[in-house]
C-alpha cells in the first residue's frame, strides 16, 4: 500500500481510524446480520409499554434487544 490514510487487513481495506467497520472487497453474506437494539428499562414501566416494544421489534425485525437502566 502507498497511502498512508488506508490499511491492508485481510481482505478488508478501511481507513485508519475505522478498523472496526465492516467494509470489504467481497460482497457481504445478509443471512448472516443480527439487529441489536437497545431499550431503557424505565420507558417499560407504564402499562401496555411491554406490547409497544414488542411490536416495534416485530416491525423493526430486531433480533437481539439489550434492555439497560
Amino acid at each position: 500500500m502507498t497511502s498512508s490514510q488506508v490499511k491492508y487487513s485481510g481482505g478488508k481495506i478501511v481507513p485508519r481510524s475505522d478498523l472496526r467497520v465492516g467494509t470489504t472487497r467481497e460482497e457481504s453474506n445478509v443471512k448472516n446480520w443480527r439487529k441489536i437494539a437497545t431499550w431503557n428499562v424505565r420507558t417499560m414501566l407504564q402499562c401496555g409499554k411491554l406490547e409497544i416494544l414488542k411490536m416495534e421489534m416485530a416491525r423493526m425485525k430486531i433480533d437481539i434487544l439489550g434492555c439497560q437502566k
